[in-house]
């Protein structure tokens, strides 16, 4: 092979339609001699940036070859014979190589000057006999098998020649690609709707790690498309929770804008009050006679708290369940807590119990029964025994049971004590302290004569007529 070193000329040629480009690239090196082989001449390159989408399909190809067949030199055809059926050129392309023209194409030894053959798929196959110039189709393959594939990377030109001693002379070769400009949207699948909850901070994580990201992202030319979103958010219908309007959008590199797709998050707030006050703060063990105090712990209320917003309370105020005994028993008051999204708390409860551990008392004083009886005053005695004292009971009347207490002799017939005693009870049976009654029964009365005075007197003449004496006393 002659002229070792080529200089590779980029012509690009660029008629822009719409959503067409055509790109032309030539080989311009020094004529290249072939003889009995095949030679692959330098590639020309396209790339991604000779498209203005950067991604273009093939929706034509022609190659253009300038050569001549000689039995002289590549610089000084025309010299003798040429047989032309020893002449064959492929194409070479990143989508698998073609024969443009086999063998036995062309024929005679007719002297010819170059000639520029045009190969693409339009055309009619190239006449036998003498090359002419012209534009025809391969007649070795076909370029639909390239359309709406990828242009972009190198493509070159094989020449071939099967004999010796006429060569085959390649003065230059281009290659022009039209191309369709990428249009094609990219595609992609939105996220599902989804509801996510605020925290106890009242805030939320709308971010794709919770919501869900975007999948099956795809496009004919681009890689590694990434889908943006914007948010609009908007307040729900109570405070705490909101409605954000993603829409999703992905362009490839072309510019192509997918279709928008929205996803609706629901931001809800579903997080109850809870109470600050302590579950039995309210609670309350009150005596049965104060009213005050009962009064007092029917107005408490409790304290609750929302992440989010006020709260209002609703309370049911318990009717009074008797208890045991008369004017005890309890009430039980319940509350609920509820958020402007009607978030209901648990039940706050308090139990206010009303109890009688109270004794009565005793309002006779302590010694005013007592007294001192002569023996011989069996009325004051019989009076004395009815005598019964007095007791009062804060919430409650009062039962009595007295204890008689028998005769205890004293000292000398017919005096002593009698000793009583009372205790008073409630409703509750609380009982009172012990109430003592002492009667005392006594003789401090000396006895009397009851003979009449001077009625023994008498008058007698000798000592020895004078009577016994016999006196009565009482």
């Amino acid at each position: 092979m002659k002229n070792k070193y080529f200089l590779i000329l980029f012509a690009l040629i660029h008629y822009v339609g719409f959503a067409q480009t055509t790109i032309t690239k030539t080989y311009t090196g020094s004529a290249v001699s072939v003889d009995n082989t095949s030679i692959t001449l330098s590639p020309v390159t396209f790339s991604a940036s000779d498209f203005p989408s950067g991604c273009a399909k093939i929706s034509s190809i022609s190659v253009s070859i300038n050569w001549t067949k000689t039995d002289g030199t590549c610089a000084k055809p025309k010299t003798g014979n040429a047989y032309h059926n020893e002449t064959s050129f492929s194409l070479n392309s990143p989508l698998g190589g073609m024969t443009l023209a086999s063998a036995g194409t062309w024929s005679g030894s007719a002297d010819i000057d170059y000639v520029t053959t045009v190969f693409n798929n339009v055309s009619a196959t190239p006449p036998s006999g003498t090359p002419v110039s012209g534009t025809f189709q391969p007649n070795g393959g076909s370029f639909a098998s390239y359309i709406n594939q990828s242009p972009v990377g190198s493509w070159s030109l094989t020449a071939g020649d099967n004999a010796w001693n006429d060569y085959l002379c390649v003065n230059s070769y281009s290659i022009t690609i039209m191309a369709t400009d990428d249009n094609i949207k990219p595609t992609f699948t939105a996220p599902a709707n989804t509801t996510i909850y605020t925290n106890a901070s009242c805030t939320y994580d709308a971010s794709v790690t919770v919501t869900g990201d975007v999948t099956n992202e795809a496009d004919n030319c681009s890689t590694g498309l990434q889908a943006t979103f914007v948010d609009a958010v908007a307040n729900g219908s109570c405070q705490g929770s909101k409605i954000i309007r993603r829409t999703w959008s992905l362009v490839d590199g072309s510019g192509n804008a997918a279709t928008d797709q929205e996803q609706t998050i629901t931001v809800s707030d579903t997080t109850v009050p809870t109470w600050t006050t302590a579950a039995t703060a309210l609670n309350s063990t009150i005596q049965c006679s104060n009213a005050a105090a009962i009064t007092a712990a029917q107005a408490l209320a409790p304290v609750a708290t929302d992440n989010c917003s006020a709260v209002t309370y609703t309370k049911t105020s318990g009717s009074f369940v008797a208890g045991s005994c008369a004017n005890t028993g309890t009430y039980t008051n319940t509350w609920v807590a509820k958020d402007v999204c009607l978030n209901t708390s648990a039940t706050f409860t308090q139990v206010i119990t009303i109890e009688d551990t109270t004794a009565p008392t005793w309002t006779t004083a302590a010694t005013a029964l007592n007294s001192t009886i002569q023996c011989s005053n069996a009325a004051a005695i019989t009076a004395a025994q009815a005598l019964a004292p007095v007791a009062t009971d804060n919430c409650s009347a009062v039962t009595y049971t007295k204890t008689s207490g028998s005769f205890v002799a004293g000292s000398c017939a017919n005096t002593g004590t009698y000793t009583n005693t009372w205790v008073a009870k409630d409703v509750c049976l609380n009982t009172s302290a012990t109430f003592t009654q002492v009667i005392t029964i006594q003789d401090t009365t000396a006895p009397s004569i009851s003979t009449v005075a001077g009625s023994l007197d008498t008058t007698v003449s000798c000592a020895s007529d004078v009577p016994a004496v016999s006196l009565t006393a009482i």
